[in-house]
């Protein structure tokens, strides 16, 4: 439980508490916390079939020049 007479700031604004956190508060804020996804990988490219679709590509529009 959060008590205000344990928290208080300096002229500077830096945090002065009479009380270190517990371990087990310090774990109740962290169950809290929410870190972020980790970015997903791109896909892995077939080079090979890419190529293949563009000469495709490049072979119907080469009637069209």
């Amino acid at each position: 439980m959060f008590k205000a007479k344990n928290f208080a700031l300096d002229a500077q604004g830096n945090i002065v508490s009479g009380n270190p956190l517990t371990a087990r508060r310090i774990g109740q804020i962290l169950s809290k916390v929410k870190l972020p996804e980790k970015p997903k990988l791109p896909e892995k490219i077939d080079y090979n079939l890419y190529s293949e679709k563009l000469t495709n590509i490049m072979d119907t529009f080469k009637g069209n020049e």
